[in-house]
């Protein structure tokens, strides 16, 4: 199993993926879309 990344070396790591956040032991990022058909064509490529 891969240790984990301490949390100092984590927040520094995060400055450079502003576009995901921190929630508690898990990184995470949200992506919004207009309608369900733009996410299913998402997939596809």
């Amino acid at each position: 199993m891969a240790d984990l990344i301490k949390t100092a070396d984590l927040k520094d790591r995060m400055k450079k993926i502003p576009e995901w956040e921190l929630e508690k032991k898990h990184i995470e990022r949200t992506f919004e879309f207009d309608d369900f058909a733009e996410r299913i064509d998402t997939l596809a490529e």
